[in-house]
């Protein structure tokens, strides 16, 4: 029922104990906020290289289908034309 009183040694040294763990939490805790920026800046630099593939991904298909398909109806166009003046 009582409380039972330590002695001034015993509670300085469960509070030295105590700040050292502290300490080791605060250092782990900062490791894991450096590796989580990095991390980050890892995941912004791979959605940014996706992004600028894409593009031009995109660039290519207008060259290699919008072009040429454009190309063959004016093509065609030119066939008509020159059939019409020549008959």
């Amino acid at each position: 029922m009582y409380a039972q009183l330590v002695t001034r040694t015993e509670y300085t040294a469960e509070q030295r104990l105590i700040e050292r763990r502290f300490v080791e939490v605060e250092k782990d805790v900062a490791d894991v906020q450096r590796v989580l920026a990095e991390d980050v800046k890892a995941l912004k630099a791979a959605i940014d290289a996706a992004a600028e593939r894409r593009g031009s991904n995109m660039r290519q298909a207008v060259y290699a289908g919008v072009l040429p398909a454009v190309l063959v109806l004016l093509g065609i166009v030119v066939q008509i034309w020159i059939a019409l003046r020549g008959a």
